[in-house]
């Protein structure tokens, strides 16, 4: 419950800093999805137990989303 409190507070900061208003595009509205993606990532899949059924889901869902 608590990382979905976190990451909600993440996302809905990063969208009123940058999506409210009229901003110039800049590099760093480009870079920010990355970053905060990568963050979330390293956040929730750092504390994960690498398992079979953990990397067959990762592998299905890789070869869809490729598809």
């Amino acid at each position: 419950m608590t990382d979905a409190l976190i990451l909600s507070g993440i996302l809905l900061a990063i969208v009123l800093l940058t999506h409210v208003g009229r901003h110039k595009v800049r590099i760093v509205l480009l870079v920010l999805p990355f970053l905060t993606c990568g963050t979330i990532g390293y956040l929730v899949l750092a504390d994960m137990n690498v398992t079979t059924p953990n990397l067959m889901a990762a592998v299905v869902g890789t070869a869809v989303g490729v598809a």
